[in-house]
């Protein structure tokens, strides 16, 4: 992750950055069967909380597009 302003249109600090994962789940060690995920993404923190945008690629050519806006909570 790279903080790419400290200010910009609303005077808010801006992020960027890139993800990289592998791995897998398995019952036993001969069943492992690596998959691989990349994400890269854009971030705000806001006076509403952040804002999260970031595409995703896997294994297998699957994606995701990811959006938040706002603050997480849980009920607990």
């Amino acid at each position: 992750m790279h903080r790419l302003s400290g200010g910009g249109l609303w005077r808010q600090p801006v992020y960027a950055g890139v993800v990289g994962e592998v791995g897998d789940a398995w019952s036993s060690p001969e069943r492992f069967r690596a998959r691989y995920s990349a994400t890269a993404f854009v971030g705000m923190d806001s006076r509403i909380g952040d804002i999260y945008f970031a595409l995703a690629r896997g294994s297998g050519g699957q994606g995701n597009v990811f959006l938040q806006i706002g603050r997480r909570f849980t009920v607990w």
